[in-house]
């Protein structure tokens, strides 16, 4: 078993993959949602649930704060 702190897996994780553990994961999600969506047959809110956005507005939200970074 090997043991490495916290810290120090979120660095390497952030030099490995280029952004933080948590914004990776939401980049995953959001992924999946719009996978869903895309591959039709499935409601927004299905969408959601399949990404672990359990509350539309969530989904909402983060779609609304990825297309302002777009878009500036």
């Amino acid at each position: 078993m090997v043991s490495i702190s916290e810290s120090k897996l979120k660095k390497d994780f952030k030099l490995l993959y280029g952004v933080p553990v948590y914004e990776y994961f939401q980049k995953v999600r959001m992924q999946a949602a719009k996978d869903k969506l895309l591959a039709g047959g499935h409601s927004v809110k299905r969408g959601c649930d399949g990404a672990g956005l359990f509350q539309s507005e969530q989904f909402y939200d983060r779609v609304q704060k990825r297309v302002r970074s777009v878009t500036q």
